[in-house]
């Protein structure tokens, strides 16, 4: 399993979980946006590579991805609240017990809600390394 794998498992387990199920858009596959029901949005972002020893035996990734929260605008925002914040208890930082190929290096960022059509939404930005 890779780091892609992993995060898109977490949360789909996490919506499916949710009552009703919340649907989730992944990069590269095709999508029907809900009216007036939540949706979640997973992307990956920038990374880059070094060096983890001198002799170059092994390489270090940092990285980021997102996890978009969209809930439906008029309706307050207490919905909103809690999913980014149970997204971001999917992840904690540097539990290495938890997923086997990479390791969150600070806490979960939420960016203040923004309106989006008929949406408002939050972004739950997570930053991972991992060690190969």
């Amino acid at each position: 399993m890779n780091i892609r794998q992993e995060v898109e498992s977490a949360v789909a387990a996490f919506a499916s979980a949710q009552t009703p199920a919340i649907p989730v858009a992944y990069e590269g596959v095709a999508f029907n946006k809900p009216t007036g029901s939540p949706y979640l949005q997973v992307v990956f972002l920038n990374n880059s590579i070094t060096n983890a020893t001198v002799d170059a035996e092994r390489q270090r990734v940092y990285g980021s991805f997102q996890i978009m929260v969209y809930v439906p605008d008029g309706k307050g925002m207490k919905q909103l609240d809690m999913l980014t914040n149970e997204i971001s208890a999917l992840f904690p930082v540097y539990n290495k017990s938890l997923y086997s190929t990479f390791s969150v290096e600070q806490p979960a960022n939420v960016s203040p809600p923004m309106t989006d059509a008929a949406f408002r939404v939050a972004v739950v930005r997570v930053q991972y390394r991992q060690e190969f």
